[in-house]
């Protein structure tokens, strides 16, 4: 594996990790509103947010890294 595939694997975790981000936070935001009062409503639902954009970024790294490591190669000309 180059270290092109590399990039390519944690460019690609990064940003399905942000799309996890911001799709938990606006779920949670609405949700937390409901049950939480306003200050920290607002607080905890950026703390899950982010717990699972991080939780994201490290398992489809991890898998892409992996899959990419026992990928075949091709024979260099």
């Amino acid at each position: 594996m180059t270290s092109a595939d590399r990039v390519y694997a944690w460019a690609t975790a990064t940003g399905e990790g942000l799309v996890a981000f911001m799709i938990t936070w606006l779920v949670a935001a609405r949700l937390m509103e409901m049950v939480l009062p306003e200050p920290l409503a607002a607080n905890t639902a950026m703390a899950v947010a982010g717990a699972i954009g991080a939780l994201t970024l490290a398992v489809e790294g991890l898998g892409h890294s992996a899959q990419l490591r026992s990928a075949p190669t091709q024979p260099s000309p």
